[in-house]
C-alpha cells in the first residue's frame, strides 16, 4: 500500500512504492494463514473425546475448544486471503510503478516539469518557435498518463485497505478475562462458598430458574432460549450456564443474577420453529417475566438474550406498538431473523430511555442462512449493518458470511450449539 485512506497518492509517492517489501509481506501473510488453519484442523481432530469423555463438563469443553478452533481457523483464512490481497495489490502495482517511474523519466528529459499532481509543464518550451505546440501535446499526453495511473493507485489503495479493514474486523481477539487452560463458564466455581443460591419456579410450560439474589444484584440477566429448550437435557443445560455465569461474574466482582427462563412452550423441531406462534405466545410471558424483575429490583440493570428461536420471542416481546419489554439491553445470540427493521423499532422499557441491542454471531453458525438483510423467516438477520448503529459495515458483515461458509467447508456443523460456552460470546461488561 503507499499511502492511507485519507491522504492522496503523488507522484513520488507511487514512484518509490515499495513493491518487493508488499511482496514478502503478501508472502507471510499467506504462509503463516496456510499453517494457522493447518493447526487448526489438528486441534479439531486432537479434541474429539468420543466415549472417553461425556457429559455437561466434556461437552462444554467441546465447544469451547471448537470455538477457539474455529477462531483460529478463520484467524488462518483470514490472514491468507489478507496475502492473496496484499499479492494482487502487487502485481497491479508494479506495474503501475514502472509506467511513472518512465513517464517522469521522459518529462524530466525533455526539460519539462512534473508535479506531485501529475500535471507534466511544457514550461519554456511551449514559447519556443516551431515546437512550443507539439512540446504542450506531448506535456498533455503525459499528464494523462501520470494522472491515469495515480488514479488506478488511489482506487487500488482504497478497494484492498477497504477489504483488508473488512478482514481484519472480523477476526475476534481472545477473551482477556478468561485464564489459561480455563473452560469459559466452568471453572471459576471454587467451593461451596461461590455457588449463588438456586430458586426454581414451575410454570405451565416450564420451570423458571434464577441463580443469584435478584433482589439485591446490580444486573439480572435472562436466557430465552430456543429450539428443543424445552426438553430435558436443554434444561440441564441452560441451569448449569445460569449457575456458571452467576459463579463467574461473582470471580470478577460483579453482583450479578441469571435467569434460565423456560417460561414458554418452545418448538419441538426445526419444522415447528418455522411458525411465529409459539414466539407470539413466549412474548406475552417474557414480557410479564421481566416486569416482575423490575418491580423487584427497579435499579438493577436489566439484560435478555435471546438465543436461536428465543430471539424471535424477544423480538416479540419488544415489538412495536406493544407495552414494551422491561430491557436495558437485549442480545440476539445465533439469531434466525427479529420481526422488526431497525433495532429503535424494538419497544425496550429501559432506564436509560431506550435500550441497547446488541446481536452476536459465533462464526460458523449455519442459522444465518435462515435469514438475510432483508427478509428471512423470522424476518430480518439483526447483524446487518443497517439494523443497529453498532453492527459494522457492509464489507465486514460481507466477509462474515464469507467466513460462515468457509468453516462450514471445514466441517463445522455444531457452532450454533456453541453460544453458552463460546469464548467468543460475552454477556456481562
Amino acid at each position: 500500500m503507499i499511502s492511507s485512506a485519507t491522504s492522496t497518492v503523488t507522484v513520488d509517492a507511487l514512484k518509490s512504492a515499495k513493491v518487493e517489501a508488499l511482496r514478502s509481506a503478501a508472502d507471510l501473510f499467506t504462509r503463516n494463514g496456510d499453517k494457522t488453519s493447518r493447526h487448526a484442523a489438528n486441534a479439531r481432530e486432537q479434541a474429539k473425546w468420543g466415549a472417553d469423555w461425556s457429559g455437561q463438563a466434556a461437552d462444554a469443553a467441546g465447544h469451547a475448544t471448537d470455538s477457539a478452533a474455529n477462531q483460529l481457523d478463520t484467524a488462518g483464512f483470514s490472514s491468507s486471503t489478507i496475502g492473496q490481497l496484499a499479492d494482487t495489490h502487487a502485481d497491479v502495482l508494479g506495474p503501475t510503478r514502472s509506467v511513472v517511474r518512465t513517464t517522469v523519466g521522459l518529462a524530466r528529459g525533455a526539460l519539462m516539469s512534473v508535479h506531485q499532481d501529475g500535471e507534466v509543464s511544457a514550461r519554456h518550451l511551449a514559447l519556443i518557435p516551431g515546437i512550443g505546440e507539439a512540446a504542450q501535446n506531448l506535456a498533455l499526453v503525459l499528464t494523462n498518463i501520470l494522472r491515469g495511473a495515480l488514479q488506478l493507485a488511489s482506487v487500488l489503495d482504497r478497494v484492498s485497505g477497504t477489504a483488508i479493514s473488512a478482514i481484519s474486523g472480523t477476526v475476534a481477539p481472545p477473551r482477556s478475562d478468561v485464564g489459561v487452560g480455563e473452560v469459559e463458564g466452568a471453572s471459576s466455581i471454587k467451593g461451596p462458598q461461590n455457588l449463588p443460591p438456586v430458586q426454581r419456579v414451575d410454570t405451565p410450560h416450564g420451570p423458571v430458574v434464577t441463580v443469584g439474589d435478584v433482589e439485591g444484584a446490580d444486573e439480572v440477566i435472562t436466557l430465552v432460549s430456543g429450539v428443543g429448550s424445552s426438553n430435558a437435557d436443554a434444561l440441564t443445560r441452560t441451569e448449569a450456564w445460569a449457575r456458571a455465569t452467576a459463579a463467574d461474574a461473582a470471580a470478577h466482582g460483579r453482583n450479578v443474577a441469571v435467569v434460565a427462563w423456560h417460561g414458554y412452550s418452545a418448538p419441538g423441531d426445526l419444522p415447528g420453529a418455522i411458525s411465529r406462534a409459539p414466539a407470539q405466545e413466549g412474548a406475552t410471558a417474557l414480557r410479564e417475566h421481566q416486569r416482575q424483575l423490575r418491580e423487584r429490583n427497579p435499579d438493577a440493570k436489566l439484560q435478555v438474550v435471546g438465543y436461536s428461536y428465543g430471539s424471535v420471542v424477544v423480538g416479540e416481546a419488544a415489538e412495536k406498538g406493544s407495552e414494551g419489554l422491561a430491557a436495558d439491553e437485549v442480545r440476539f445470540w445465533g439469531s434466525p431473523g427479529v420481526h422488526a427493521q431497525h433495532a429503535e423499532d424494538l419497544q425496550l422499557n429501559s432506564q436509560a430511555g431506550h435500550g441497547q441491542v446488541i446481536n452476536e454471531h459465533v462464526p460458523g453458525d449455519m442459522i444465518r442462512l435462515a435469514t438475510t438483510p432483508g427478509f428471512g423467516v423470522h424476518g430480518k438477520d439483526p447483524a446487518s449493518p443497517d439494523f443497529a448503529p453498532n453492527s459494522g459495515s457492509w464489507s465486514s458483515y460481507g466477509w462474515g458470511r464469507i467466513l460462515d461458509l468457509y468453516l462450514m467447508s471445514r466441517g463445522e456443523t455444531d457452532a450454533h450449539s456453541s453460544y453458552m460456552w463460546s469464548p467468543e460470546v460475552n454477556v456481562q461488561n
